[in-house]
């Protein structure tokens, strides 16, 4: 039927597919295994942060529901130094350089916009303080201050974005 003479090689062995039993078992343990192990893995994170979480936690609720003044002074003073340490870096960061002539001015105006953040947070934390005590008044017009003083200083980063 065939013409013509076709160059014989060796005929190529047909590769086995394995497919056995072993191989499959093997690979579906393998398969379960890295899931577990990730299921493992997260779960061993998860314990961890909740350990982080109540190292922090628990005391301060011993501590908020044993001595509530020492804790509200620890509360007012966490509070005050994250405030205050940016300011401070702040201005450290400024004065490390002491060739710049505006120096002063870029201090002033960092330490103004900070003042304008604490003086806004102080009104805010006002208006509450006077509406759980019952001076519903109080609260209002210090809410009114407050939105007056945020859309000045919305204001103010709006213009200098221009």
């Amino acid at each position: 039927m065939q013409n013509f003479i076709v160059k014989q090689e060796k005929p190529l062995k047909p590769q086995k597919k394995r497919h056995s039993l072993y191989r499959l078992f093997r690979d579906c343990l393998l398969g379960y295994g890295w899931f577990l192990s990730t299921l493992g893995k997260v779960a061993l994170f998860l314990l961890s942060l909740l350990l982080a979480v109540s190292l922090i936690v628990i005391p301060l609720w011993y501590l908020s529901t044993t001595y509530p003044t020492l804790y509200g002074y620890l509360v007012i003073g966490i509070v005050v130094g994250c405030l205050f340490i940016p300011l401070f870096l702040r201005f450290l960061r400024g004065s490390k350089n002491p060739l710049q002539k505006a120096l002063h001015p870029r201090i002033g105006t960092k330490f103004r916009g900070s003042a304008f953040f604490l003086i806004e947070l102080f009104l805010l934390l006002g208006a509450f303080r006077f509406y759980q005590e019952g001076n519903r008044t109080v609260a209002v017009g210090i809410c009114f201050l407050f939105l007056f003083v945020l859309g000045i200083g919305l204001h103010r980063c709006h213009e200098r974005e221009r």
